[in-house]
């Protein structure tokens, strides 16, 4: 019993210890207390107040938890708009648990097999950093995945990182392969192909990653390691057009045009003429 009261403190209190390192750095800076803001999940102004924040990060806890109970939600503001979502899970050597919940965030989810690399590793333990970045493809562009020059990228999906920090003295490995739920940000082009890639230095690259299946709202990737990923959609270039010969068009259609008025107006004075005869 004593290992479960154990075990479930690692697990429920990592968010916690975000807040707490996150305020505790304000102070060190000597920046604005309110930079970190807290607010309750039955807050109904907490949304409005989160539109109008410049910079900062928000916790939002649950109505009626006591000091040390895990906040409901963590995240970071700029212009109102959230650029990062995170979560934090633990297990310890004694967890009772067949396998973790499944990690969510608004736009992607992951499911890994902690458990497994927990009972691996020397001591029986292991976490994983789940991160959702919102607004990062202004940064590592579709430009940087390498295909042929007549080929169109789009990125699909938000910029999602994973990692298994390092909670034992030896480094953690993935048992099984990871798969991530990424929610399309666009419409998906049916003659387009997509590509689970994840980001290697300076460029998107594909290796180690595939596309289990798809659809017009999702696709679910498969990957063999952890990294910052993301779904990548190419498709052919449209044929550029041809200044000769859109403009040998445009001068047979004028002149079609003068032709045809040429033709009505012939026929309308045949015809008022003949009337003119016949009076």
């Amino acid at each position: 019993m004593d290992h479960d009261i154990k075990n479930s403190i690692v697990i429920w209190t990592i968010n916690t210890r975000r807040a707490c390192v996150l305020k505790s750095l304000c102070i060190y800076l000597n920046e604005d207390k309110k930079l970190v803001k807290d607010y309750m999940d039955t807050d109904l102004e907490a949304s409005a107040s989160m539109e109008q924040t410049v910079i900062g990060v928000y916790v939002i806890e649950n109505e009626g938890s006591c000091a040390g109970d895990d906040p409901e939600d963590i995240g970071v503001l700029v212009e109102g708009m959230e650029v990062l979502e995170g979560q934090v899970f633990m297990v310890g050597p004694h967890v009772t648990l067949d396998k973790i919940p499944r990690l969510d965030t608004t736009s992607s989810s992951v499911d890994i097999d902690l458990i497994g690399i927990a009972k691996n590793n020397s001591e029986g333990s292991a976490a994983v950093a789940f991160m959702s970045y919102n607004t990062m493809e202004n940064l590592l562009k579709p430009d940087f995945f390498n295909t042929p020059n007549d080929t169109v990228k789009t990125m699909m999906s938000t910029v999602i990182s994973a990692t298994l920090p390092k909670t034992t003295t030896k480094n953690t490995k993935l048992t099984k392969p990871v798969n991530f739920t990424l929610k399309h940000i666009r419409e998906f082009d049916p003659s387009g192909s997509l590509s689970c890639v994840y980001w290697n230095i300076s460029e998107w690259i594909v290796d180690g990653c595939s596309v289990l299946k798809t659809n017009s709202s999702y696709t679910v990737c498969s990957c063999v390691h952890l990294s910052t990923f993301t779904l990548m959609q190419t498709s052919s270039r449209p044929s550029e057009s041809n200044p000769p010969l859109d403009l040998l068009t445009l001068v047979c259609v004028i002149q079609g045009l003068v032709f045809l008025s040429s033709a009505l107006l012939t026929f309308a004075l045949c015809r008022w003429t003949r009337m003119c005869d016949s009076v």
